[in-house]
């Protein structure tokens, strides 16, 4: 005697007696609400693939997804380490950028220029920089603090910012 089994379509209860391998449904009503299941799906992980592709051309979705990454990044480089700006350890912790990334494009993804800072510094005392700027001399030394002090804007690449987000991931790894 054939094993009974389930029928295929999501809503539907019934047990039943398979005919042969390729008989999901108990009847025809549901294996036509089984099949637009199917369908759907299908159409669902097709759109889902043709976003991914066209999100890997995207400059505007790669310089996020790259901020993402290098943002994580330095916040596993810097876990172990408090508030640069105002030494807390018990907040939620940002990666603040000491030079604002819309004033200084150059400087977005400069491992000098970012570290963790906490949210109440990053966010609401807009980077807390006069305490930022004493940390981070006494963190990187003068001349790298010096260098960078630059004010020109770049603009990324596709092929740029796909380099960086390998890099971060890679370095994110490594930690």
């Amino acid at each position: 005697m054939a094993k009974q089994k389930k029928c295929a379509y999501s809503k539907c209860e019934e047990f039943f007696t398979p005919r042969n391998m390729q008989h999901k449904c108990h009847d025809y009503l549901c294996a036509i609400q089984y099949q637009a299941e199917v369908t759907a799906k299908r159409k669902a992980k097709e759109a889902r693939r043709n976003l991914k592709e066209f999100n890997q051309q995207d400059k505007s979705w790669l310089t996020k997804e790259a901020q993402r990454v290098f943002n994580k990044y330095i916040r596993e480089r810097d876990k172990d380490l408090p508030c640069i700006s105002c030494g807390n350890t018990d907040r939620q912790m940002h990666a603040g950028h000491y030079h604002t990334v819309g004033g200084n494009g150059n400087l977005r993804f400069n491992e000098d220029n970012c570290h963790k800072q906490c949210s109440i510094c990053n966010n609401h005392k807009s980077g807390n920089l006069v305490a930022y700027k004493d940390h981070l001399i006494s963190k990187i030394g003068i001349d790298r603090f010096k260098a960078l002090d630059t004010k020109t804007t770049k603009s990324y690449t596709i092929d740029e910012l796909h380099d960086i987000i390998i890099k971060y991931k890679t370095k994110i790894k490594d930690l």
